[in-house]
């Protein structure tokens, strides 16, 4: 697989910035395919088509079927792990009630933040780690 960032045409980069603008908008609550196209009123076909050029660009971040994110929300929501973690660890529940999602979200996100070593899970809570490890 190559190591070359993709290249897009101006209106793929200007499509993918939009959509990459109301991911940020909605934070944790990730629009899925339908509703990004109803809100930028194009064709469902034509965001599935961006997000995935996105995912291949590395501007926006796939955790599920339909569930994306951009980076910048990725690590707001890894500030909100870390204050929530006092020395005890926290719960799914804990973070979800802190950032106002769901636990559709936030269950795939935290393990996403387990896989990067940001959080580590024991079975019954999360901790989370240095937020020096990247």
């Amino acid at each position: 697989m190559s190591s070359e960032p993709i290249k897009l045409n101006p209106k793929q980069d200007r499509l993918l910035t939009r959509v990459e603008q109301r991911l940020a908008m909605e934070g944790i609550s990730a629009p899925d395919a339908m509703a990004l196209a109803r809100e930028l009123v194009i064709p469902i076909q034509a965001v599935r088509e961006i997000v995935r050029l996105g995912i291949l660009a590395g501007r926006i971040i796939p955790l599920g079927d339909e569930l994306w994110f951009v980076p910048s929300t990725l690590a707001k929501l890894r500030e909100v792990a870390q204050k929530l973690d006092t020395g005890g660890g926290f719960s799914v529940g804990e973070f979800r009630d802190a950032t106002l999602g769901s636990r559709r979200t936030a269950v795939p996100i935290l393990e996403y933040f387990d896989e990067l070593g940001w959080t580590e899970f024991d079975g019954t809570s999360r901790r989370a780690l240095s937020p020096n490890r990247s």
